[in-house]
């Protein structure tokens, strides 16, 4: 479902945040590189989870920003 699919991005987000933490550095690459992590992280876990109701709802969120 769609809610479903929104849950489980939401916790890709979560887990995205653990497997790319933050260290709490106010530099501004440290700060591009941990959010490329994060954003590679969920891009990787959409694309191997296979869903495409998750596709669509990660394609939302990537276009909303």
């Amino acid at each position: 479902t769609d809610a479903g699919a929104r849950a489980l991005y939401a916790r890709l987000g979560i887990a995205a945040k653990r497997v790319c933490p933050d260290a709490g550095s106010r530099d501004l690459r440290m700060f591009q590189l941990i959010q490329a992590c994060r954003q590679q992280a969920v891009d990787r876990a959409v694309r191997n989870l296979d869903s495409a109701a998750l596709v669509s709802v990660h394609s939302q969120h990537v276009t909303s920003g």
